[in-house]
């Protein structure tokens, strides 16, 4: 469930270092000679640019290298693709909607998103599976895009005004830190801004109340309930009335107040009332999250058995869905097909259905049937991304390399495999490999290795692809160049270790 370290993506990764890691992440962006090329701002020069674009890039790029190889995140890639598709409804109805975005999901049962530079925004599980609509969990998305169109973080550091380039950083790896430990995270906030809190905490607040006022401005524009800010909210702080003290992670990083909710309750009656169902891909990936949550597998059997029994469940379909996911994960394969049949006999063009049959049908071992499934469901959905590396893996499975290769070459040509999880890397690895194209193969194993934040794997890997007998000239310079630009980054974070 969680991204790893190959050749078995699943794995569990390491803990979270803490405030050292995030304070590396952003020293080595900004501040040592092997990023040169990025111009640090003088901060304390009010007449000074903030970060361009092309620097908040390649500091979200390295931001989110380094959370791959620090935090547990989910690789399933239906997932990832409905969050992503979420993700990209919302910021196609914000402010910038030509902005690059990238969404991704934290395997932690606390209520609590963040964004970060680049356009990063994390949503932890727990905020999903806790949602009660689709509109609620797209308020907490809506609400974190908001910071990034209104420039939050830059209009902090301009708010710091002469406050050291340090205590700057450790402010802003403390906003990602408050992500994952949150008391650790606002105790951070709050050590390095002593002297300005209540300036920094009323310029915190009224961007809040900006990210609520445009949040719920993008739910309205993308055709979703714009009351589920502030009912989610509201519902949060009931919550944490009866709950002693232990308040939602969610509270923690977004102070909510009586003001604050009333404030957005009138807003959000500005768009009037609308009842918006939720979809069915919601409805689905919120079972497929449950039924995939947790190490024993049978208590998640018996947790979707009981709805169905008692009947207690938001939609059928997607309960049984659930109910098929957890019965394979607990390896009863024939309960599973069964399930799954009565599914597809109600709807056999669902791709998730489909998708579901080949992930049984391999864990069944009949590669030939799991094949068959894996392409239908490419033809239901021609040139879905996901779909696609489901054909390539049974493709593998099933002794055709070449044509898995072609597959995921198309995907690569078509960038796709920046959206997907780095299990895509790896596919897209072991098709090159073994169709005969070494070189090929560990090029892309070694951007799986990068793409983990492992980058002196990945450099290996690259070493071992440029010595490779009889190596054309044209990949062996794309090669040196590649690992010139991560032996960089390698010693930027060595510097700071």
């Amino acid at each position: 469930m969680t991204n790893s370290n190959p050749p078995t993506p699943g794995a569990t990764c390491r803990p979270l270092f803490g405030a050292t890691l995030l304070l590396w992440l952003l020293l080595a962006a900004m501040g040592t000679q092997a990023w040169a090329e990025i111009n640090l701002p003088n901060i304390g020069d009010g007449t000074s640019a903030l970060l361009s674009p092309e620097e908040e890039r390649r500091i979200g790029q390295l931001f989110m290298r380094q959370v791959r190889a620090q935090l547990p995140l989910i690789d399933d890639l239906e997932l990832n693709r409905y969050i992503q598709s979420l993700g990209f409804r919302l910021a196609a109805n914000s402010d910038t909607a030509a902005r690059d975005y990238h969404f991704f999901l934290i395997d932690a049962d606390s209520i609590n998103a963040f964004a970060a530079p680049g356009g990063y925004i994390g949503i932890h599980t727990g905020l999903f599976t806790t949602s009660r609509s689709e509109s609620e969990l797209a308020a907490v998305v809506a609400h974190e895009i908001a910071h990034i169109t209104q420039s939050h973080l830059h209009r902090s550091l301009a708010k710091a005004g002469r406050m050291q380039i340090p205590s700057i950083l450790a402010l802003l790896g403390a906003i990602v830190l408050a992500s994952q430990d949150s008391q650790a995270g606002v105790a951070a906030i709050s050590a390095v801004t002593a002297g300005t809190i209540q300036a920094q905490i009323n310029f915190t607040r009224a961007h809040e109340r900006e990210a609520d006022r445009i949040g719920i401005q993008t739910l309205a524009r993308a055709g979703l309930d714009p009351a589920a800010m502030p009912d989610f909210f509201q519902r949060m702080q009931d919550a944490n009335r009866f709950q002693q003290g232990n308040i939602p992670d969610l509270l923690r990083t977004h102070p909510v107040t009586l003001e604050r909710v009333a404030d957005s309750r009138t807003r959000a009656e500005h768009y009037g009332y609308r009842q918006v169902p939720d979809s069915r891909a919601y409805l689905h990936m919120l079972a497929k999250l449950e039924a995939l949550k947790g190490s024993r597998t049978d208590r998640a059997v018996t947790l979707f058995r009981q709805r169905l029994t008692q009947k207690k469940y938001r939609d059928e379909r997607a309960t049984l869905f659930g109910y098929a996911v957890a019965l394979n994960r607990d390896k009863q394969i024939e309960p599973a097909r069964a399930v799954l049949q009565q599914l597809l006999a109600l709807d056999p063009g669902y791709l998730s259905y489909r998708l579901l049959a080949v992930e049984i049908e391999r864990m069944a071992g009949d590669q030939q049937a799991a094949l068959r499934h894996a392409r239908t469901a490419l033809a239901l959905s021609p040139g879905h991304p996901v779909a696609t590396v489901y054909l390539a893996e049974t493709l593998l499975d099933n002794g055709n390399p070449d044509a898995a290769r072609e597959l995921m070459a198309g995907l690569l040509r078509n960038d796709h495999l920046e959206r997907l999880p780095p299990k895509a890397w790896f596919v897209a690895a072991q098709a090159a490999d073994s169709s005969g194209r070494r070189v090929e193969g560990l090029r892309m194993l070694a951007e799986y290795h990068y793409q983990n934040g492992d980058l002196e794997t990945a450099l290996q890997g690259l070493r071992s692809a440029a010595a490779t007998p009889g190596i054309e000239f044209i990949d062996l310079s794309a090669i040196e160049s590649r690992m010139r630009q991560i032996e960089a980054e390698a010693a930027a974070l060595r510097e700071l270790m």
